[in-house]
C-alpha cells in the first residue's frame, strides 16, 4: 500500500481499515472485483 493512503485512512481515523487495506487489495484483485464492488467491501 502507498504511504500516501495509509497516512490517509490514519488522518480519516479509520486504523482498522488501514490495517486490512492490504488484504482488501488482494482480493480485489484475485476476484476481479470493480471498482464500485471493492468499496462496497472495503466500506
Amino acid at each position: 500500500m502507498r504511504e500516501s493512503v495509509s497516512t490517509s485512512l490514519r488522518q480519516l481515523r479509520l486504523s482498522g481499515m488501514a490495517e486490512s487495506i492490504d488484504v482488501r487489495f488482494h482480493e480485489a484483485a484475485a476476484s476481479q472485483l470493480s471498482h464500485e464492488e471493492f468499496l462496497e467491501l472495503a466500506l
